[in-house]
Formats: structure tokens, C-alpha cells, sequence
């Protein structure tokens, strides 16, 4: 098992923080990682850490979900995650758009990367299927005071999971290969009731616009 791409954390950074001694290629801790970086994906709708994608089927970076998008019907064009840190290329029905030399240029598009829009008043061929394609960097990067603040509660996150209290009011879980047990009312809390704790800021970081 290995940590997926878009991990929050590593086993390093968490024991760095809590003091335990985890192998990197320890099972356990790998999976509940994974685990808790997906949970706060699903709950924003949206990969959080920075991450390159391209709709280039052979390319390690190919996710379709984030590099092949149908035309939306207006102006306005929403990545799937921000900021948008870079975009490499921008094509739409096989005729690649570039940005925008000034204010009044209408062939070419804006950007406002912290939202992760792009503004292309040539519209976007709305009605057609998948013809919009990009090759683009999104997410939060290593360093940012976004990034360190979900590092955070990831590492919260995991540290809930590991330390549930042992008694008989315990549930059963599992995480690919590894089964553990949770506490109901503690963990629920946490992963259900988005107690401040765990998931206090981060709906901050929710998505609720879609292209």
C-alpha cells in the first residue's frame, strides 16, 4: 500500500508531530492517511493539495474528472479545485485559447487564479461533449498557510482515528487491508458533526461551483 497522490500528510510529518515512530511502509498508518485525506476531499468536493493534470491518457497526472470538461454554456469556465497556480494549456473543440494580452482582447481569455475561473467571452461550444481539454496546476502548495492548516487537520484527523478509546461501545472499520475499530460517539463527532476540533475551518475550503 502506498500513500495516494493528493496525501496531505506523511507518515514523516505525523510522527514528527505526535512523537510515534511509524514506518513508511506501515500499513496501518498509510491507509488511515489516505483515509482522511479522501474524507476531507469529499466533504470540499474538490482535491486540496497541489497537483498537476493533463488529458494525456499515457501521462501519470491523467485524471479526466479534472482535465476533460464539456463546454459550460456561458462565459465563464470553473477549474475543478483553485487556486489555479498554472495552466499550461487551454483548448477548446481542438482550437487552443491563450490568455488575454489586455483588457480589451476578445480572443483571448482571463484568469483570476485564486478562484480558479477563466473568462473566455468566445464562449466555450456549449452543447458539445468533453470538447474542452487542459493541461493545468491546482491546489494548494507546499509552504501556503492554506496547505498547513489541512495538514493539520489531517494529522488531527488520524491522531482521532489511532486513539480511540478501547471499550465495548466500539464499531468496526476498515481501510483497504487494515481493520480498526472506532469509538461511535466520539468519532462520529468528529467525521459526521464536523466538531471544531477536527472540521471546524474547513468549510472554508468546500467547493460549490462546478463547471
Amino acid at each position: 500500500m502506498a500513500l495516494q497522490a493528493s496525501a496531505l500528510i506523511d507518515v514523516d510529518f505525523y510522527n514528527t508531530l505526535s512523537g510515534e515512530d511509524f514506518d513508511d511502509d506501515d500499513e496501518k498508518i498509510i491507509a488511515l492517511i489516505n483515509a482522511a485525506t479522501s474524507l476531507m476531499e469529499n466533504f470540499c468536493n474538490r482535491y486540496l493539495k497541489a497537483r498537476d493534470f493533463t488529458y494525456d491518457t499515457e501521462s501519470e497526472n491523467y485524471d479526466q474528472r479534472y482535465s476533460i470538461f464539456d463546454g459550460p454554456k456561458f462565459n465563464q469556465f470553473w477549474f475543478p479545485t483553485y487556486p489555479l497556480n498554472s495552466l499550461t494549456e487551454f483548448i477548446i473543440s481542438d482550437v487552443e485559447i491563450i490568455l488575454a494580452t489586455d483588457y480589451t482582447d476578445t480572443t483571448g481569455y482571463f484568469l483570476y487564479p485564486e478562484k480558479g475561473l477563466l473568462v473566455f467571452d468566445g464562449g466555450f461550444d456549449y452543447g458539445y461533449m468533453q470538447n474542452v481539454t487542459a493541461i493545468w496546476n491546482g491546489g494548494y502548495v507546499s509552504g501556503s498557510i492554506e496547505l498547513t492548516e489541512l495538514q493539520m487537520m489531517c494529522y488531527e484527523l488520524v491522531k482521532n482515528f489511532l486513539s480511540a478509546p478501547e471499550n465495548s461501545n466500539k464499531i468496526s472499520e476498515k481501510i483497504g487491508n487494515y481493520s480498526y475499530t472506532l469509538n461511535p460517539a466520539a468519532i462520529t463527532a468528529k467525521m459526521m458533526g464536523l466538531s471544531p476540533s477536527v472540521f471546524g475551518e474547513l468549510g472554508k475550503y468546500k467547493r460549490e461551483i462546478f463547471a
